[in-house]
C-alpha cells in the first residue's frame, strides 16, 4: 500500500470523481489560468497576497501533510508555495470575472461564493487541485521526487476519476452503492413524486409545471446522495483503525466548511440526480434544466453553516 497522504478527503471522497456529465467553463478557464501562472513561478513565496485568510491555514496543513513520503522539507515548502501561487491566481481570476460580469446568473453564483468563502475555497481546491499541480511543478524543478515513495503512481497524484479508492475503504461496489442510494431516494418520497410527475407529463403538463417536477426530483435526489455519502464518511472516520485515514478525518473535522465544498465538487450530486430523474422520466427536454444542478449547489452551500464532521448525526432532515 502506498505510504502517502494526498489530501484530507482524497481517500474518503472519490465516489464519483471528475465530472462525467457537465463542466463549468469558468472553472476550466480559471484552472487553465493557474497552469499558465506556474510558468512564471520561480521560488516559494513567503508572502501570498490573493488567498483568502480563511483558507490559508487549511492549505498550509494540507500541503504539509500531502506528501508524507517526501522526507525533504525543501520539497514540502516548494509544494506549499507553488500551491499558494496557483490558488492566488485562480481566486484573483474569478474575482475579476465576478466584478466585471454583466450576466445575472453569474452574478448570482458570485454572490453565493462571497457569502460562503470557506465552502467556495474547498470547492475550488477540489476543482483546481493546486497541491497536485504544485507538487508536479516541484518535481519538474528537481526539488521533489528524489526520495519519494516508489509506489506512488500518476493516478494517485491526481484526484482520479473512479470510485475504486473509497470502495476499497468502505467495502462497497459501485452497483451496491447505487442500489442503496436509490432506496434512500425512494424512502425520501421521491417514488410518489415520480408517479405523479409521469401522470402530469402524460396528461400534457405545461413547461413551467414540468420544470417544477424535474427540479423537485433533482433537488431531493441530490440531497439524498450528498448527505447519505457524508454519513458514510462520518461512520468510516468513526470506525477506521488506519492512522493515515484518521489524519485525513481530523483534517476534515478541523476545516469542515472547506471539506464541505471539496465534497460538493467531488461528489457532484446533481449529476447522480440528473441520471436518476432523466431515467425515470421526471425530466424531459428543457433548457431550464441546465440550471438545476447549480441551484442544488446553491442550496447545499446554504446548508453548510454549522456543518461538522465531528459526529455521525442523522442527516435526513435536510433532504427537503
Amino acid at each position: 500500500m502506498a505510504r502517502f497522504a494526498l489530501s484530507a478527503l482524497l481517500l474518503l471522497a472519490v465516489v464519483v470523481g471528475n465530472s462525467a456529465f457537465s463542466t463549468d467553463p469558468l472553472l476550466d478557464e480559471a484552472a487553465a489560468e493557474a497552469q499558465r501562472a506556474l510558468f512564471k513561478y520561480e521560488l516559494p513565496s513567503k508572502e501570498q497576497t490573493g488567498l483568502s485568510s480563511a483558507g490559508r491555514p487549511m492549505m498550509m496543513k494540507w500541503a504539509g501533510m500531502v506528501h508524507d513520503m517526501e522526507p525533504s522539507c525543501e520539497c514540502k515548502n516548494c509544494t506549499r508555495g507553488s500551491a499558494h501561487w496557483v490558488m492566488d491566481h485562480v481566486i484573483s481570476y474569478l474575482k475579476e470575472k465576478c466584478e466585471t460580469t454583466e450576466c445575472p446568473y453569474l452574478k448570482k453564483k458570485c454572490d453565493m461564493a462571497a457569502k460562503h468563502p470557506k465552502v467556495t475555497f474547498g470547492y475550488l481546491f477540489a476543482a483546481v487541485r493546486p497541491v497536485s499541480l504544485g507538487y508536479a511543478w516541484c518535481n519538474g524543478k528537481g526539488v521533489c521526487g528524489k526520495d519519494s515513495d516508489p509506489e506512488l503512481s500518476v493516478d494517485e497524484l491526481s484526484v482520479g476519476d473512479s470510485m475504486d479508492q473509497l470502495q476499497k475503504l468502505v467495502g462497497e461496489s459501485e452497483s451496491d452503492l447505487m442500489s442503496e442510494m436509490v432506496e434512500k431516494v425512494q424512502a425520501a418520497n421521491v417514488a410518489g413524486a415520480v408517479a405523479e410527475g409521469i401522470d402530469a407529463l402524460i396528461n400534457g403538463a405545461d413547461e413551467d409545471e414540468a420544470n417544477t417536477i424535474c427540479k423537485g426530483c433533482i433537488k431531493v435526489t441530490s440531497m439524498v446522495v450528498f448527505w447519505e455519502t457524508v454519513g458514510k464518511i462520518k461512520h468510516f472516520c468513526k470506525t477506521t483503525k488506519s492512522e493515515m485515514v484518521k489524519k485525513h478525518c481530523d483534517m476534515a473535522k478541523k476545516h469542515p466548511q472547506e471539506a464541505f465544498g471539496y465534497l460538493a465538487y467531488k461528489l457532484r450530486p446533481g449529476e447522480w440526480a440528473c441520471g436518476y430523474c432523466f431515467g425515470n422520466k421526471m425530466c424531459g427536454d428543457s433548457s431550464a434544466q441546465d440550471t438545476f444542478q447549480d441551484d442544488v449547489l446553491f442550496q447545499l452551500a446554504g446548508q453548510a453553516d454549522g456543518f461538522t464532521f465531528a459526529d455521525e448525526e442523522t442527516v435526513t432532515a435536510v433532504y427537503q
